[in-house]
């Protein structure tokens, strides 16, 4: 940083080069031999702190805690005179003062650096704001604030001040649409409007300023600057960081006795402040209260111009929206970082975001994009990790719990076998109980894991049959998705008529010759246990009439009969199902169709005609008859369809 750096001091009224004093030549060459030789990249990881090497002709990093040794980004530049950096981009910026160039390269150091601007004056500091696509610099020579596109187009001068204010360093502040510089010789700050209207005004000038202001950053509603503090008698120890109030008041001293600092970068989420002291070649950082200056790094070339990168800072948690149940689609916010502060030289945004979803907070294989669609329930939250080049952080949402569910079901059992078949239909509005309370289906209930006993309640009509258990015990995990599915069927009438209608004239004016061959051809019996084979109509009526249960074979005769003739004429359908408990021909829930039943009784009735008290075929015979008997009467017939039903 010449003029008050190493090329130039003040002579009285008037600028010597310095340059052509052996003393100044032998200073640059000793500092010079300092610098590895090469440039090296980084590796990217760790926060960073940036500097130009102005008489080593390099850009050179370190970390902001001293620990790695610096090395450097980019040599062999003709004076690097301020640094910037766009994390988004992933490039770096700095001016070169001897070259009169504004230059560009890669942050992570690799390929080579091109110039973005030339021809310029002896610059001096550089400031971006990507958002804008815009680069600002210092041009010390010609007493310029300049401006250009991001993409090397468009350079203007926005500012420019008295012949001889030398403005070293700038600063922007595009939320208040302002752009700050220091102007190194006539010792002031100033401030003017970032698209260059209207006039700049002087924030500090000579008397608040110091001596040979240098760079100015902002943070924490303060503006600060480095004061090299050179004079006739030299620049050691004179040197300080001071800092005021964005109105041009209550500046003051922050840190004082330093070795010509040349310019700053604040992190005021640290609390701490960093500076590059020209003439003793020393690193420095201190607090924002003014005390623990420290040296980071030693024996550098003339440092000036620090930046600071650090890992992304989290501000806030992401969130979950969306979704709710199973097979919803929950979205996974970005949550919020900490901005690059562009005015404090503090660039910490993230480059990119990689999200990771969990459940029961371990990673969901593949889940890794800001939606995912759970396919069970469980407790899931997602993890945002914001990256840019000095590293990544992470930070994860709050939890969202979908609880087990239980589905409550209930079908229409229209073929009597326990089973939800394709072709049934599902119950509306049945009565279950779970636990305490009472819910109607179908249902879907989000409960927390559990016991549960799953109960249906039975309903007012009591021609409803269950075809499935009434109850169940259901234990439910976190990330259980249990379902209970009752089956129930009713009872009714099948268009059967009793042995009385086909013994009076109602059935006799249905049956013929056909009829009465049909019951020659049935084992029927007589109370007597003989085979009974009417002749005529009467003979059949008159059978009918004088039945009695003496005989159970009489008895299950008669039923059979009348059952038969209802088949036969078309009043009932032989394949419909009935309630044929102790029936051989019912299935496992005692259903059978009418066909089987009569089938079965004829067969019994042939085996075993008299049967009274004390046989042993008397009770089967029983169970036979009474199928029969509720069927013929028409209330145990297996309904298509649901029949109404209500609860108490």
């Amino acid at each position: 940083m010449r003029r008050g750096f190493v090329l130039f001091l003040r002579v009285g009224g008037r600028v010597a080069p310095a340059a052509r004093r052996p003393g100044a030549l032998v200073l640059f060459a000793a500092l010079a031999v300092l610098l590895p030789a090469g440039a090296g990249a980084v590796d990217g990881s760790g926060d960073k702190i940036y500097w130009s090497a102005e008489t080593g002709g390099a850009i050179r990093v370190g970390n902001p805690d001293g620990s790695v040794t610096a090395s450097s980004l980019f040599s062999g530049e003709g004076g690097p005179c301020g640094v910037a950096v766009d994390l988004a981009a992933g490039k770096i910026y700095w001016a070169n003062f001897f070259s009169g160039g504004v230059r560009v390269a890669n942050l992570d150091g690799t390929g080579s650096a091109s110039t973005l601007f030339d021809g310029q004056s002896s610059l001096c500091g550089v400031a971006i704001d990507p958002a804008a696509g815009k680069i600002y610099w210092a041009d010390f020579g010609l007493n310029r604030i300049r401006v250009g596109s991001l993409d090397g187009s468009g350079a203007s001068t926005l500012f420019e001040d008295p012949e001889g204010s030398r403005p070293s360093g700038v600063t922007v502040d595009p939320a208040n649409g302002r752009i700050y510089w220091a102007n190194q010789f006539s010792d002031e700050v100033r401030v003017g409007n970032l698209d260059g209207s209207g006039s700049a005004s002087t924030l500090f000038g000579p008397a608040d300023a110091g001596d040979a202001p240098v760079g100015v950053a902002l943070a924490g509603g303060k503006v600060y600057w480095a004061a090299l503090g050179c004079r006739l008698s030299g620049c050691v120890g004179s040197g300080q960081i001071r800092y005021g109030n964005p109105d041009g008041t209550g500046a003051s001293a922050l840190f004082s006795g330093e070795d010509s600092p040349g310019a700053l970068a604040v992190d005021p989420g640290a609390g701490r402040i960093y500076w590059a002291n020209f003439y003793d070649g020393n690193i420095r950082v201190g607090n924002l209260d003014g005390t623990g200056a420290t040296t980071l790094y030693s024996g550098e070339a003339g440092p000036a111009f620090p930046v600071l990168l650090r890992a992304p800072l989290g501000t806030g948690v992401p969130t979950i929206s969306g979704g709710g149940d199973v097979g919803q689609t929950l979205t996974c916010s970005e949550g919020s970082w900490a901005p690059n502060l562009l005015g404090a030289f503090l660039f910490r945004a993230p480059r990119s975001l990689a999200y990771q979803w969990l459940s029961d907070g371990s990673d969901i294989v593949g889940a890794n994009s800001a939606q995912f669609t759970p396919t069970e329930p469980g407790s899931f939250s997602c993890r945002v990790t914001a990256e840019n080049q000095a590293g990544s952080t992470s930070q994860t949402s709050a939890t969202l719990t979908l609880k087990p569910t239980l589905a409550l079901t209930k079908f229409y059992d229209a073929n009597a076998n326990g089973v939800f078949d394709a072709s049934e239909s599902s119950l509306a509005g049945w009565q279950i109980q779970v636990g305490g309370s009472y819910y109607l289906t179908p249902n879907t209930l989000k409960l927390d894991p559990g016991e549960y006993a799953v109960t249906e309640s039975d309903p007012t009509q009591t021609n409803w049959r269950h075809t499935t258990a009434s109850s169940a015990k259901v234990s439910l995990g976190a990330h259980d998705q249990r379902a209970v599915t009752f089956g129930n069927l009713c009872l009714g009438a099948g268009g059967a008529r009793t042995p009385g209608f086909w013994g009076n004239k109602n059935g006799q004016a249905l049956f013929g010759a056909d009829d009465l061959a049909l019951m020659v051809s049935l084992n029927l019996r007589n109370a007597d246990g003989s085979n009974f084979d009417p002749v005529s109509y009467t003979a059949f009526s008159s059978w009918l009439g004088k039945v009695t249960a003496t005989n159970m074979a009489y008895a299950l005769s008669v039923q059979l009969a009348a059952m038969e003739l209802n088949v036969f004429n078309g009043t009932v359908a032989g394949n419909t199902l009935i309630y044929a408990p102790g029936t051989t021909s019912a299935n496992t829930l005692g259903y059978a169709t009418v066909n089987a039943v009569m089938s079965e009784a004829n067969a019994e009735l042939g085996l075993h005609g008299l049967t009274k008290s004390g046989s042993a075929y008397r009770a089967y015979q029983a169970a036979l008859k009474g199928v029969l008997y509720d069927a013929n009467y028409n209330s145990t017939f297996v309904q298509a369809t649901p029949c109404g039903f209500s609860f108490p």
